[in-house]
């Protein structure tokens, strides 16, 4: 046995050696322990425990929350309340380096992660605004204490730094990861940081919505979080009011008020010491500009747009091979619906589940390089990381290119999803999407079965998505748009038919579509020229027909069949054309995807 292991073995075996406290897992759970044993009368705590005993290991580090709550009275001994790891994960989380504000953080049930300072100087101030301890001080000039807090003050300064920075400097985020969720210990940032990284915003706003409701009148602080956040990794049934944080916080402090509060407490730390040294060559209008700014980009990374769990916080498998790289914007968006799992995900746990069971299937049954899509949607209120934003999915065969796409958990043939679920695609996806540059302002939307032979998304989802914005009703194939000028009230057979001109043309991305073989001769365009192409194979039948022959294998597919792979002899179903009044009933096949042995049968269904 090698010396160095025998002394490590002795020293650890000699009775009197100190020996390292067992420090509980940075969860938001561990933190719940914590407080209960503070304010808990049975195990010697008692009611606003907590928040001196916070305030005195330096949960206010900065001039403006110390001008609200007060700087640190002293240092603390440990209480007798606590165990020694207990007391030293909480000094670890609050007395940091405020160079590394992620180190205060902790994973909280909903699955995001929460700097634990603003959070607590949030509550505090709440709690003091209800009448709990003495009450806050006037400020002058005046500004909303929560909100200095919690966020004003952060936020102004991070703009101010990053505006006078010569280096660039970003002034919000980015996110992180934690080195395992079932017992998270080290949190590490995903790129350069920034006196406001994701941790500190949500810690932000999840203060401020607190403190606002200790406002109204005090509660138990532990009964607080554990209502808000729910315990363990999301395990309960439904949603948490956690979840809803960034509707309550743009509520609370809408763009405009916030705004508003960054410029006055800009203004105070004018007046404090050491801040007003940074303010000395600011006027009054550079204040405002730099609150406008602030006010503006918060607001739309944090409020305005839907929190997106990444990859290593759902526990995705590495990427097999290299994957290739999108070219944005794109011009589509393809919506999808899992299948399976068919019931809708409402929490961390059963959502993270979720998508590495659906990688597992699409990687180790399908054979793809990950999980087919860019995005997933689940009903806990987040986004959940894909191929992501930069890389080729495997989700809309024929389109991975010229699209993201996107699922949203659960089996919506016959139910939608919940009215928030629907508004987080619809009403922030999308238009944020938009706003940064992923997508084009012009940009298409589609079901799956509209190119492919899908039922996906579902009846009900796909009814759903008609009247949103971007909708193409028409389904098209690849490349090619057809116009049909006049047909007859009684359709002949296919070999009849003759009077309709089409035209190949691009559709999406640009890419043009390879005719079938043999049938009627058309004139038609492609590239503005004029000429005559070969005849196209037709066949006539009824909706219903066309609907059985399509297939429904999408089952096995978890929402994603046909996704993977590119195929320029790929057509999908012609809709309903502008000159014609019947119901859509004309089908452009190949070998590919043709039914050879489908009886020509006419369409007589009226709209």
């Amino acid at each position: 046995m090698f010396p160095w292991l025998l002394l490590a073995l002795s020293i650890c075996a000699h009775p009197g050696t100190a020996v390292s406290p067992t420090v509980p897992p940075r969860h938001m759970d561990s933190v719940l322990d914590i407080l209960d044993a503070l304010e808990s009368p049975a195990r010697g705590g008692s009611p606003g425990a907590a928040a001196a005993l916070v305030r005195r290991l330096g949960v206010c580090s900065t001039p403006g929350c110390r001008a609200v709550l007060g700087g640190p009275l002293g240092t603390p001994e440990r209480p007798p309340a606590l165990t020694p790891g207990q007391w030293q994960l909480l000094t670890e989380l609050l007395h940091h380096d405020p160079a590394t504000p992620e180190l205060g953080a902790v994973l909280a049930p909903d699955g995001s992660t929460v700097a634990l300072g603003p959070l607590l100087a949030g509550i505090e101030a709440g709690l003091r605004s209800g009448g709990f301890e003495r009450p806050l001080p006037t400020l002058d000039p005046p500004a909303d204490p929560l909100l200095a807090v919690t966020i004003t003050e952060a936020l102004g300064t991070s703009f101010l730094l990053a505006q006078g920075s010569d280096h660039n400097a970003t002034a919000l985020g980015p996110g992180g990861c934690w080195d395992d969720v079932e017992n998270p210990q080290n949190y590490t940032l995903r790129g350069p940081p920034s006196p406001v990284p994701d941790p500190v915003a949500i810690g932000a706003m999840d203060g401020a919505v607190l403190g606002a409701r200790l406002a109204r009148g005090p509660l138990p602080v532990t009964e607080l979080l554990r209502g808000y956040y729910g315990t363990g990794n999301g395990s309960e049934v439904g949603r948490p009011p956690s979840s809803y944080r960034r509707r309550n916080f743009g509520a609370l402090a809408g763009q405009g008020r916030l705004e508003k509060e960054v410029a006055a407490v800009l203004e105070l730390l004018r007046t404090l010491s050491p801040t007003s040294e940074l303010l000395r060559d600011v006027g009054t209008q550079g204040v405002a500009a730099v609150a406008h700014r602030a006010a503006r980009e918060f607001s739309e990374r944090y409020v305005e747009c839907p929190a997106i769990m990444p990859r290593c916080l759902w526990g995705a498998r590495p990427y097999r091979g290299t994957p290739d790289p999108l070219q944005p914007p794109l011009g589509s968006v393809f919506l999808h619906h899992t299948l399976e799992p068919s019931r809708p995900c409402q929490t961390f746990s059963a959502c993270a589940h979720a998508m590495r069971e659906m990688q597992r299937f699409h990687q180790d049954t399908r054979g793809w390089d990950d999980i087919g899509y860019s995005f997933v949607v689940g009903s806990d209120g987040y986004l959940y990381e894909g191929r992501g934003w930069h890389w080729v999915g495997a989700h809309t065969k024929g389109y991975n290119t010229q699209g993201f796409g996107v699922g949203i958990v659960g089996d919506f043939t016959a139910t939608l999803p919940d009215p928030d679920t629907l508004a987080l695609v619809r009403d922030e996806l999308l238009p944020c999407a938009v706003r940064f540059g992923h997508i084009r302002p012009d940009f298409i939307l589609r079901g799956h079965r509209q190119l492919g032979h899908t039922d996906c998304p579902g009846n009900a989802l796909f009814e759903e998505i008609q009247s949103w914005p971007g909708f193409q009703r028409t389904p098209v194939a690849r490349g090619l748009r057809m116009e049909v000028k006049a047909l007859p009230a009684t359709p002949e057979p296919p070999a009849l038919l003759k009077n309709y001109k089409w035209r190949a043309a691009p559709v999406l991305g640009g890419q043009q579509a390879a005719i079938p073989k043999g049938a009627p001769k058309g004139t038609g365009t492609r590239g503005g020229q004029e000429g005559t192409r070969p005849p196209l194979q037709q066949y006539l039948h009824s909706e219903d027909r066309r609907r059985r022959h399509g297939g429904s294998g999408a089952r096995a597919a978890l929402g994603a069949q046909d996704g993977a792979g590119d195929s320029s002899s790929q057509f999908g179903v012609i809709g309903k054309f502008t000159d014609y009044p019947f119901k859509s009933c004309v089908h452009i096949v190949n070998k590919d995807i043709g039914e050879p042995g489908l009886p020509m049968k006419p369409c007589r269904t009226l709209w």
